[in-house]
Parts: structure tokens; C-alpha cells; sequence
């Protein structure tokens, strides 16, 4: 007994359609070809650039052989290329798409007002820990001290962001804001500038009435690197930060 392979509906089906000899699929158009042929060059281009330019090993420099081995050694990254964001790798494109396409987290300040020496005032904004608990820092926990780069503050969303990382690796950060900024009003024809670590003396010096003992490093970007370079040049080893991280400056 033969099989049967289609019901009824199926055979249906199959007579209404017509004869499948009578079909034929759209081709796509010379033009369509063509197009896909520079985009296929184009994307082909783009790459070979990217690996080429774009994808390389840091240049790490150093003061001596030594400093550079010790660097070397504790960050094994830097003697590994680095790969960007292919579709982002420029500064300008990555700046650009910061706006739209980074989150927007939420952090908690306790402001604290600083009267400077010269009658100017500046803020600091210690970032509280998740749900507000002040209390559980510690004299021991190490602080964090964040300078933004021109005309930013502590409510910028890169801030933010390193505030969110030092929070995670366990550090209490504060963002020094300069005069003027973050809402704190001009009390002197003074502002800032990167040569100028005045200010920032200051801000250790208060930051040292309170925390003795307690580790301090710096991290800066932009004209904040900048200034915390400043601050290592010219005190040398009177610094009272154990370490900076300058970025962009």
C-alpha cells in the first residue's frame, strides 16, 4: 500500500500556488551589488587600520629601569596590547558617546565647606556608602581624593563613576571641587589653575586633622592630574599621598 505523503489540505495548497517552475526569486540590482561591495571595503579598511594603528602595547615611562620593572611587574597588563572599543576607539568619538550611552549612577554626598587661608572657599563631597551609612567607615579605611578636570565637579557623570570603582575597591572617596564650582560662589578674584597647588595643600591639611593616619591617594583627570603632578614634583617626599593616578593630564 503506497504511502500518503500530503492531506488534502496540502494538496489544496499546493494547486492553488501554481506551478513552482513559474517562480523566480528577486535578484538584488548592479546598484545593490555595488553597494554592499564598498560597504564590504569600507568595514575591511576600518579593521585593518584598528589592527594595525589602533591595537598596540602601553609605552610605559619611567624615571630608571627600576621604577619601570616595579610598575611592570605589578600591573602585567601594560606588556600585553591593548584592545579599544572597536566601533569607539577615538577619544572624540568615546567622549562624544559617553553622553548617551553611559549609566547615570546614584551617589550619596556629605558636603563639607572649606574656608581657605586667602577667604576663598572650595567643597568637599565625601561619598557616603550604600544606604547612607556614614558610620561604618573607618580611621583605617584608606581615602580616595578625586579632582576633576576644568569646570567639573562631583556631580559629573565620570565622577560618578569613579567614585562607584573606589567605593568597590573599598577606598571612602572625596571630591575636591575647585572654587567656583558645584555650586560654591567665588569669595575671592582667585580661581585655579594646574601650576597652583595651594588649594590642594589645604584640602590635606584638613583632611590630615581629621584622619591622621589614615593612607590618601589621588586621582585626578585632566587639569586634576595635573595638579596632583604638581603637587608630587614639588614636594617630593614630603608628600603626604601615597599615590596618584593621573589620567589625561
Amino acid at each position: 500500500m503506497a504511502t500518503r505523503l500530503f492531506d488534502d489540505v496540502s494538496l489544496e495548497f499546493l494547486a492553488n500556488w501554481g506551478s513552482f517552475d513559474s517562480y523566480q526569486l528577486p535578484l538584488p540590482s548592479l546598484d545593490g551589488y555595488r553597494a554592499l561591495a564598498t560597504l564590504g571595503l569600507l568595514l575591511a579598511l576600518y579593521l585593518g587600520y584598528y589592527l594595525l594603528f589602533v591595537v598596540s602595547k602601553p609605552r610605559v615611562v619611567g624615571g630608571g629601569t627600576e621604577f619601570r620593572n616595579l610598575v611592570l611587574t605589578h600591573c602585567p597588563s601594560l606588556s600585553r596590547p591593548y584592545w579599544p572599543t572597536p566601533w569607539a576607539f577615538n577619544v572624540h568619538m568615546c567622549t562624544v558617546l559617553r553622553v548617551f550611552l553611559q549609566r547615570r549612577p546614584a551617589v550619596n554626598y556629605k558636603r563639607e565647606l572649606l574656608a581657605l587661608s586667602d577667604g576663598g572657599e572650595l567643597a568637599l563631597d565625601w561619598a557616603e556608602p550604600e544606604g547612607g551609612r556614614a558610620g561604618e567607615w573607618s580611621h583605617n579605611t584608606p581615602i580616595m581624593l578625586l579632582i576633576a578636570g576644568v569646570t567639573g565637579c562631583s556631580t559629573d557623570n565620570y565622577v560618578k563613576h569613579l567614585v562607584c570603582d573606589g567605593l568597590s575597591q573599598g577606598y571612602r572617596p572625596v571630591v575636591f571641587n575647585q572654587r567656583g564650582s558645584a555650586g560654591v560662589v567665588f569669595k575671592t578674584p582667585r580661581t585655579y589653575c594646574f601650576a597652583n597647588i595651594d588649594d590642594l595643600q589645604e584640602v590635606m591639611t584638613r583632611i590630615r586633622s581629621h584622619y591622621p593616619s589614615t593612607p590618601v591617594v589621588g586621582v585626578g583627570v585632566s587639569l586634576g592630574g595635573a595638579i596632583l603632578t604638581q603637587y608630587l614634583h614639588r614636594l617630593g617626599n614630603n608628600c603626604d599621598i601615597k599615590a596618584v593616578l593621573s589620567i589625561s593630564a
